[in-house]
């Protein structure tokens, strides 16, 4: 490509190269040889339309990127920072106090019950109401509650999924970590590791 690439040149090259490589197929190693000649090519479009193109507007987008981090990281960063830290404390508070008010709830559903037998027995009627210890309530914000799991054996959790007892999406593949081991053996259709064969592909660099 010849002279530095405009924007129009651009956009008429790589509608024709996109068509191009829809529409090519390879037969022999003719068409091979002109398929490489056409990636060179594109690399070299690629290459212009880089340099002469996107590298001014990348760096107004990374200016004005910059600038924009640098008003979050001074206003709105610490604010985040503070609503944790009250979100955190307060979350901690109603969950401490309301198992405190639970413990209280306990006592007096037991009592009840008791002075309800009582009367049953008795045959005199219920004079005392149920008390009601009523929850933690707060204006303004709203408490959601979250279950998270945390393994603790993850070699016991294989196990499960291995007999059966859990399914396969409960353990993900480590996929960088067996990529590796598929690198350093280099050996196409071989079980690598229980359950993992390498399988070797041909890619154009």
């Amino acid at each position: 490509m010849n002279g530095v690439i405009t924007t129009q040149t651009a956009e008429q090259q790589v509608g024709i190269t996109v068509a191009d490589a829809t529409a090519v197929v390879i037969k022999s190693e003719v068409d091979n040889q002109a398929v490489a000649n056409k990636i060179v090519a594109a690399r070299e479009m690629k290459k212009q339309i880089e340099e002469h193109i996107l590298k001014g507007a990348r760096e107004t987008k990374r200016q004005a990127t910059k600038a924009l981090s640098d008003l979050e990281a001074k206003f709105l960063k610490p604010l985040d920072q503070a609503l944790e830290i009250y979100r955190d404390k307060s979350a901690a508070y109603v969950m401490a106090e309301n198992r405190r008010r639970e413990a209280i709830q306990a006592k007096h559903d037991a009592k009840f019950e008791k002075q309800a037998e009582r009367a049953a027995e008795t045959g005199k009627p219920m004079t005392a109401a149920p008390v009601v210890v009523a929850r933690v309530q707060t204006t303004g914000v709203k408490y959601s509650t979250y279950y998270r799991a945390e393994v603790k054996d993850i070699r016991a959790l294989c196990g499960a999924v291995a007999s059966g007892a859990l399914d396969a999406v409960a353990v993900e593949a480590n996929l960088p970590f067996l990529n590796g081991l598929a690198r350093a053996h280099k050996a196409n259709g071989k079980e690598i590791a229980p359950g993992v064969v390498c399988i070797e592909e041909k890619r154009v660099g």
